[in-house]
């Protein structure tokens, strides 16, 4: 089991049993009221964390199990996380997953709310003095929050619009790059959005290990956009994805290249 599971599933745990046991707490005084808050905030959250757990074992269970799988079916998906990979017959579309952008996002709004539910009923406890914490010290906190929480919904945005579309078209034998939310027609028709590769280049595609694994593809008669991917590229060559999982960057090399007819024997890989 992977270590970030292992501490997803004591968070899981963590929250749920303290959660329980502070919100059982009997109301005495106002300090009570704001522990059973916070009790309830993390019982909440622990329900939130099981409910993204069980969507992401939903997914995957959907999902086919190997990029090999996937390319031997006319249409299908595979969510290896973060990234989303689509068959549609002769074309493989590869993108970073919008829907965990999406999740964050909401996430860190609910969090929000949890913490403005925990803290915000206990100001006129502050302020009659019954509560030994100054309004000060609980303002600072809730705008410590929440700009935490604006950061990660910035970020999470962010990523959702500028992320990069990748689609290897088999019959126009060209590996088009779009940075969109969501590949259209028009986007298709508007050079100027988009960047073409030549098919042909994937066949030369090679692996590097530079703290992860990057997957390259070399840039060697592309046309359009080349600012799409400034933060993709790395000795003149443009990075399709990254993963800290050699299996899974190695198989989708060779699957890509089995699927265009390629000759895998071709493969190369690069530690430095």
């Amino acid at each position: 089991m992977k270590k970030d599971s292992i501490l997803t599933y004591f968070l899981l745990v963590f929250f749920i049993l303290i959660g329980i046991y502070l919100s059982s707490i009997t109301y005495i005084t106002p300090i009570t009221l704001f522990v059973i808050r916070a009790g309830h905030g993390l019982l909440i959250s622990g329900i939130i964390l099981v409910l993204g757990k069980l969507l992401g074992i939903y997914r995957k269970r959907k999902s086919f199990s190997s990029v090999e799988l996937l390319l031997s079916q006319d249409f299908g998906e595979l969510y290896f996380p973060p990234w989303i990979i689509k068959k549609k017959k002769n074309t493989i579309f590869i993108s970073t997953d919008a829907k965990s952008s999406i999740y964050l996002v909401l996430v860190s709004i609910m969090v929000c709310i949890l913490i403005s539910y925990v803290f915000i009923p206990s100001f006129d406890d502050i302020i009659n003095g019954t509560i030994e914490f100054t309004l000060g010290n609980i303002l600072s906190i809730l705008v410590l929050i929440y700009l935490l929480a604006g950061v990660l919904i910035s970020i999470s945005l962010f990523s959702l619009i500028r992320r990069v579309i990748k689609v290897i078209d088999k019959e126009t034998h060209i590996l088009r790059v779009y940075r969109s939310i969501k590949l259209d027609k028009k986007n298709q028709k508007d050079g100027k959005k988009k960047l073409q590769i030549p098919i042909a280049n994937l066949n030369n595609s090679e692996i590097e290990l530079r703290g992860y694994y990057l997957y390259l593809v070399p840039l060697e008669g592309a046309k359009g956009e080349f600012k799409l991917i400034n933060r993709w590229r790395y000795n003149e060559k443009y990075i399709l994805i990254q993963s800290s999982d050699e299996n899974f960057i190695k198989d989708l090399n060779s699957g890509i290249k089995k699927f265009l007819g390629f000759q895998t024997s071709n493969f190369s890989e690069k530690i430095e």
